[in-house]
């Protein structure tokens, strides 16, 4: 390969899992994997690994994972009901 020539050229040779229905429903909520992570008190390494791979999860692990998702949610919900209207 060429100095020139881009890496982006090659092949993506890499496989990605299908997305989890965990991970549906944090993307949809607009929320970051490390919000999820920090709010359940775990790594993004392994809420990583559990979003990509439920089946590899303990006991509890996707529990929290799903309710920190909520209560994130709750809290934006809260906290845009609390915003100052804009006066036209």
């Amino acid at each position: 390969m060429s100095s020139a020539q881009s890496t982006t050229d090659k092949p993506r040779t890499r496989k990605f899992e299908p997305a989890t229905a965990l991970r549906l429903v944090r993307l949809q909520a607009g929320i970051t994997l490390q919000e999820v992570a920090t709010e359940a008190g775990t790594t993004l390494f392994r809420a990583s690994i559990l979003e990509r791979y439920p089946e590899r999860s303990r006991s509890g692990e996707l529990d929290r994972l799903h309710q920190a998702i909520s209560a994130i949610g709750r809290r934006r919900e809260q906290a845009k009901a609390v915003q100052p209207r804009e006066i036209a």
